[in-house]
């Protein structure tokens, strides 16, 4: 099991990324949470399979039609937490 945190900038907040995000993950088994963040960017931290994190990456740096992603930020590593579920905070 891998984990990714992934920072999205642009048009993140107010337009369900964050839901956005949580169907995704349901859809590639993974764990986790999306989250608001206070300097306007989106943060997600996923785990799971490597293959189903590359394949949610890909999607997430899309977005929701309402959005407009500008960077993405993904960050690689071991699993420090675990998680029951696919969070909305």
């Amino acid at each position: 099991m891998k984990q990714v945190d992934i920072y999205i900038s642009g048009i993140v907040q107010g337009v369900t990324f964050r839901a956005f995000s949580k169907r995704i993950a349901k859809k590639y088994g993974l764990f986790g949470f999306a989250e608001n963040l206070a300097d306007g960017r989106l943060y997600i931290r996923a785990l799971g399979e490597e293959e189903s994190l590359k394949k949610f990456t890909e999607e997430v740096k899309i977005g929701p039609p309402a959005s407009r992603v500008d960077s993405v930020e993904v960050k690689w590593g071991e699993v420090k937490e675990r998680y029951n579920d696919f969070e909305i905070k």
